[in-house]
């Protein structure tokens, strides 16, 4: 039977080890080849690609540009272009739910909510990069749906 470079390695380190033996070598000393990302002999740390680990700006600009009395409001700002944006809908402190839009090249979205109930809400972003990098949530911005038509007047003098 033929064994292979790395078959006979590891029946030595079998055999070494039972005798009592400990033999770390690393296996390109053998094998001729790295199990190392990169070319032979580079360290992981300096492969030539490199990964984006720093997270994008918070969006910024965010406004409501609807009435209060529309049910569905309209959110507009800026955030990293390209970017994942998440837009979090909050009652006081509790999150009601959120939605997610794509920002354009320029980096300006738009996200309509679904219909909300009368009340008072806050509203906060987040953008996603390409690379996954979540930013800090956007400064919060109030918005109030009232939709309820006023009582008519009871008297006229």
């Amino acid at each position: 039977m033929k064994y292979s470079l790395k078959e006979k390695l590891f029946y030595k380190l079998v055999i070494l080890s039972s005798l009592g033996f400990i033999l770390l070598i690393p296996i390109e000393t053998f094998a001729g080849s790295s199990t190392l990302s990169g070319s032979k002999g580079s360290s992981p740390s300096s492969s030539s690609s490199s990964s984006d680990t720093t997270a994008p700006d918070a969006p910024s600009s965010l406004t409501n540009t609807s009435d209060e009395n529309d049910s569905t409001p309209t959110f507009t700002g800026t955030a990293e272009p390209n970017s994942k944006v998440t837009l979090t809908l909050y009652s006081g402190s509790t999150a009601l739910g959120s939605r997610k839009t794509t920002a354009n090249s320029n980096g300006n979205f738009t996200l309509t909510s679904p219909e909300l109930q009368d009340g008072v809400y806050s509203v906060k972003a987040t953008a996603t990069d390409a690379a996954g990098n979540v930013s800090s949530k956007s400064s919060a911005i109030s918005i109030t749906i009232d939709t309820t038509a006023p009582d008519a007047p009871t008297s006229l003098a």
